[in-house]
């Protein structure tokens, strides 16, 4: 961008917009698993950990982001199940008292 006045003026607009975004909003690198396993699958002897997330989910654990530290509950259960076993990008909001993932999108890592 060669003409300052337009870069100025971007500027201006994407901190104008800051505030309109949530403060507990933003994209975090994660992997979809379940909340029994969470980090390792190891303990489950399945071909994979797509399927040891699913067969889990299926005797009643939930959909989680495991972001290498925490496991966060997904409020959408429904959304998550395409993405079990796989390294994603998540945007997503915090509900910070609850420790849910109120999930904007989902993509391929």
């Amino acid at each position: 961008m060669k003409n300052p006045s337009i870069k100025r003026i971007l500027v201006m607009i994407l901190v104008s917009a800051a505030p309109l975004a949530t403060a507990n909003q933003g994209l975090v690198d994660a992997t979809i698993t379940d909340s029994m396993c969470a980090a390792t699958h190891k303990s489950m002897r399945t071909d994979s950990d797509e399927l040891c997330v699913r067969n889990c989910v299926r005797s009643g654990a939930k959909y989680v982001m495991w972001d290498g530290r925490n496991a966060y509950v997904l409020s959408d259960q429904k959304a998550a199940e395409p993405w079990a076993g796989r390294k994603v990008r998540v945007l997503a909001t915090l509900d910070a008292k609850t420790r849910e993932i109120h999930v904007i999108s989902i993509v391929a890592r």
